[in-house]
Parts: C-alpha cells; structure tokens; sequence
C-alpha cells in the first residue's frame, strides 16, 4: 500500500500548491484538502504498521501526530504573520491592496513547492 499512497501524497502536494497559479476562487479547496488529508492519514497509518507499532496504538500515535502538526503549524503561522506585516508596512502596502500584491510571493514559495513535491513524487514511483 505504501508505493501507492506516498506517490499519491507528493501528487496532492503539487496539485494543491499548482492551484496558486491558476485557481481565483478558493472556496471550495476545502473539499479536496479534507481528501487529500484523508490520503496524508492513510499514508502515517501505514508506515507506523511497517514499524511495527501494534494496531491498538494507532490512534493514539495518530492523534500525537495530529497535534504535532497542528502545534507545528501554529507555531508557522505565528512566525510568518508578524514578518509578514512588517513586510507589507516596509513596502508600503496594506491588506487593502489585495492579492495582487502577494501574488510574487506566493508564486516563488508554491514554484518551489511544486519542484519538491514532483521530485517527491518521482523518487516515490521510481522506488514503488
């Protein structure tokens, strides 16, 4: 199962993060990130068995895990925002400005991020 789910976690990966470049209307993302999540999960879950953890233990490494990331991306968030405003206040420009603004960064990090995740993706494959 594994040669099948960690190729299908880099694809999510550079599928969400190729939408930066074309999407305009991200209502709906949440749909495919709660089904994309679902594939993340499945992918933990599996290589936590081919650990050898025993199956009762998998909810709760699963829910250490969850929180683990979820405290990680807290503490993400908590470092980008406040440098990102000052960012915004050193080159002049407000939340009002819209997204045109951002649109230079956001393209470099989700460039990279694609890269990664189609490299991910075909090592995954080639090793499956």
């Amino acid at each position: 199962m594994s040669s099948t789910v960690t190729p299908a976690i880099a694809a999510s990966i550079v599928y969400v993060t190729a939408e930066n470049f074309i999407a305009r209307d991200f209502e709906g993302r949440w749909r495919i990130t709660f089904l994309f999540g679902l594939a993340h999960g499945l992918g933990f879950a599996s290589a936590l068995q081919e650990l050898g953890l025993p199956r009762h233990a998998l909810p709760v490494a699963l829910a250490a895990f969850n929180l683990g990331v979820e405290t990680g991306q807290i503490a993400i968030v908590a470092l980008i925002v406040p440098a990102r405003l000052a960012f915004d206040r050193m080159a002049g420009t407000t939340a009002r400005d819209g997204p045109a603004c951002r649109a230079p960064a956001v393209h470099a990090a989700s460039g990279a991020i694609v890269l990664l995740g189609c490299y991910w993706f075909v090592m995954r494959t080639l090793a499956a």
